[in-house]
This record gives C-alpha cells, sequence and structure tokens, in this order.
C-alpha cells in the first residue's frame, strides 16, 4: 500500500482535521504519479510549507481552545515538521544532493507516527471536553 493514499486508518474523526491531512498526501502521491517529483521538489517542498502552516494554526488553535494538555509537545512537533522541510528544502535548492527519499521517508514517518498517533490523542481530548462537537460541525456543513 502507498503510505501516500489516503485511508481511513489516517481517519482521526474530525472531518475538518481529516480533509487537512489528505492534502498533504494528496500533493505527494499527486508527485510521484507524474514520475516528476524530483523536476517539481521545490515547488512540493514550498506547498508542503505554505500548507503546514495553514493546518497547523489552525489545529494549535483548536488544542489551545480546548486546553489539550500535550499542547506545547505537540507544537514543537509541528515546529519540528517546518524545520525538517525548510532544511529539506534547502539541500535540494543545492543541487549537490537528491532529497526525493528522504522526504518520502520523512512525511511517510510523519503521517504514520504524528497524524495517525498523536493527532488521535487530539481528538480523544476533544471528544471528552467537546462530545457534541461531531453533531455541531455536521449540523454547520448542512447548512
Amino acid at each position: 500500500m502507498n503510505p501516500f493514499c489516503w485511508n481511513e486508518n489516517h481517519a482521526v474523526g474530525l472531518p475538518e482535521i481529516d480533509a487537512d491531512h489528505r492534502a498533504p498526501l494528496r500533493m505527494a502521491y499527486d508527485e510521484i504519479e507524474s514520475g516528476t517529483v524530483r523536476d517539481w521538489l521545490d515547488g512540493l517542498l514550498a506547498r508542503l510549507a505554505a500548507y503546514a502552516q495553514f493546518h497547523f494554526e489552525s489545529e494549535e488553535a483548536l488544542m489551545r481552545r480546548t486546553r489539550f494538555p500535550e499542547y506545547p509537545q505537540h507544537r514543537r512537533e509541528h515546529e519540528s515538521f517546518a524545520v525538517t522541510i525548510s532544511c529539506l528544502r534547502t539541500l535540494s535548492r543545492s543541487e549537490c544532493a537528491d532529497v526525493t527519499e528522504t522526504l518520502m521517508e520523512f512525511l511517510g514517518s510523519w503521517i504514520e507516527q504524528h497524524t495517525c498517533g498523536e493527532d488521535h490523542r487530539i481528538v480523544e481530548h476533544i471528544k471528552r471536553v467537546e462530545p457534541d462537537i461531531h453533531e455541531l460541525r455536521n449540523a454547520s456543513k448542512e447548512d
């Protein structure tokens, strides 16, 4: 199974967060399928960095709002992701290193460990402190 294809194991159970998590998978998968990862690596890294910033801000706001007790640690993981992507982008621009494989390994590991692990902990917390969140989110989408 391609780790960049969305599957239900990746779902955390909140539609907004799940949609946010699908986007970078789609970005990486599209590049892999087109066979142009190396040619478009800088663009992919730039899009991943921008999207991560958008998603992390949204997710961190949710954690602050619900007083997620592991927020500081989770935020540090987000910062680490951003630094890694920035470093990979710098290396890819130097033309002395092909970071394609490193990027794919990093993203696969991030998905399995962070998205499928740590982000599930956020959702478990939210469900405890805001048990009606699914109903509220679904109702707002139907309006």
